[in-house]
């Protein structure tokens, strides 16, 4: 179980061209969990619980800035949190393929710390008539207590030379970039072209973190360094489309901390999807949806792309129906 109680104070301040909005939010969270751990030798289980709480305070200052001639400019520092799985915190131990000698434990980590970032963000906007934005944008992340999955290997004891898993923090990461982006109606061509539009985006992200134990330095888990979206759309009173194509590069999943070359990362992937709706009227509009068009892979592997670690092909997806309002 998870309990949170929150409180907040803000205030917004405006002169001329200029907004200022500031505020401070507290909360406390609370955490408990409960699990059995299994004795083979005298074959009987036994409760576990245990609990962890703590208490975190989220500053953040706004500042909104128009130009004359049309470009707002936004620059911000924000505070936040991100708590750790529940599955990560409750107090199992999971063995699989005992019988090999050389199987794998996955353990929770009860006393897993959310991790804790101050965000400083730089924002450029300029809206084009009738309806477009372009945007571009700079971001810096500092983050203490980041959350790993750390990978060793049983030395001694029952599970000598099973792999194990294991949620663990690390004392601090940091996350920064770069974000261009470019949304279009077309509203201005004749005809039915009028409903056409767009969208573009693209991220540029760099990121570092200390990991646990003091081993060294690597990529935060999860972070691409390239990631884009790449859309066109078609919108009318009756019709209503878009082609979706989303693409990020490869990126670490978890790490081995007793031997990086068999750190495992997902592969880059790329996927294009397809959704169209068509208004019959009031009461019923049919749809359809394709998903995956480009039927790409989802790998994992470890170190090197020739070692692949897990293969995970789903296939093209598609859905028709009918959506009714009364």
């Amino acid at each position: 179980t998870e309990d949170t109680y929150a409180a907040y104070a803000m205030n917004t301040l405006t002169w001329q061209d200029t907004t200022l909005a500031f505020g401070v939010r507290v909360e406390h969270t609370k955490v408990t969990g409960d699990a059995f751990e299994f004795d083979e030798d005298t074959e009987e289980s036994s409760a576990v619980y245990a609990e962890n709480d703590y208490t975190k305070v989220f500053p953040s200052v706004h500042l909104r800035h128009e130009l004359h001639n049309g470009v707002i400019l936004r620059a911000a520092y924000s505070t936040a949190l991100s708590r750790p799985n529940f599955e990560d915190m409750a107090p199992y131990v999971s063995v699989e393929d005992r019988d090999t000698g050389t199987g794998k434990v996955d353990i929770g980590n009860t006393s897993l710390k959310p991790t804790f970032a101050h965000n400083l963000d730089l924002m450029a906007e300029y809206y084009i008539e009738p309806l477009g934005i372009i945007s571009a944008g700079l971001f810096y992340k500092d983050l203490s207590d980041p959350i790993f999955k750390a990978r060793s290997t049983f030395d001694t004891g029952e599970f000598e030379g099973f792999r194990m898993t294991r949620p663990e923090n690390a004392k601090r990461g940091e996350i920064y970039g770069l974000e261009l982006n470019w949304q279009q109606t077309l509203s201005n061509l004749p005809g039915i072209w009028s409903g056409l539009g767009f969208i573009a985006n693209y991220t540029y992200t760099e990121s570092s973190a200390y990991l646990p134990f003091g081993i060294g330095k690597t990529d935060l888990a999860g972070t691409s360094k390239n990631s884009y979206n790449l859309g066109v759309s078609f919108d009318s009173e009756r019709v209503s489309a878009q082609l979706a194509y989303n693409y990020r590069s490869e990126f670490i999943d978890s790490y081995d901390t007793a031997n990086p070359n068999l750190n495992v990362y997902w592969d880059e992937r790329g996927t294009m999807d397809f959704t169209l709706s068509y208004k019959v009227n009031d009461h019923f509009t049919l749809f359809g949806e394709a998903s995956n068009l480009t039927d790409s892979r989802a790998v994992r592997y470890q170190g090197e792309r020739s070692r692949v670690y897990e293969h995970e092909q789903f296939g093209r997806a598609w859905q028709v129906g009918v959506r009714a309002a009364f």
